[in-house]
């Protein structure tokens, strides 16, 4: 089954970025996504209060759509229970983007690529399941 998981620790972020040469910021927080013992994603983000941003998503061999998906929605049911009203993305791929508009990110009027996501609207509407 596949997991999405809040990494806290800073040392622990720390140790898990090194491992793939890249480096933690104290304002980012990372989520792992993997299934069993299998690591698929990366997806870093970093908020100031009511807005934030997914900074970073790094994948790994074979991470599905699905994958990136529960990654992005753990990480919006993250910034609603802090109270988040605005979660900005600038996917740097197209399947990125496809995913981020699939969950429901639109782009930002007068921005080329930046993506915004209305997080109370978001949890407002039903789940419809056919995204």
């Amino acid at each position: 089954m596949i997991q999405a998981k809040p990494i806290r620790d800073l040392n622990d972020r720390e140790t898990l970025l090194a491992s793939i040469g890249l480096d933690a910021s104290e304002t980012e927080l990372l989520y792992t996504v993997s299934d069993e013992k299998i690591l698929h994603a990366f997806l870093l983000f970093a908020f100031v209060k009511d807005q934030a941003r997914i900074t970073r998503v790094i994948t790994f061999p074979d991470c599905e759509d699905a994958s990136l998906d529960l990654g992005i929605r753990a990480i919006v049911n993250t910034l609603d229970l802090t109270g988040v009203k605005k979660a900005f993305f600038e996917p740097k791929t197209e399947r990125l983007e496809q995913i981020a508009r699939s969950i429901g990110f639109v782009p930002v009027q007068g921005e080329n690529k930046d993506l915004v996501l209305d997080v109370p609207a978001f949890f407002a509407a039903p789940c419809r399941g056919d995204r």
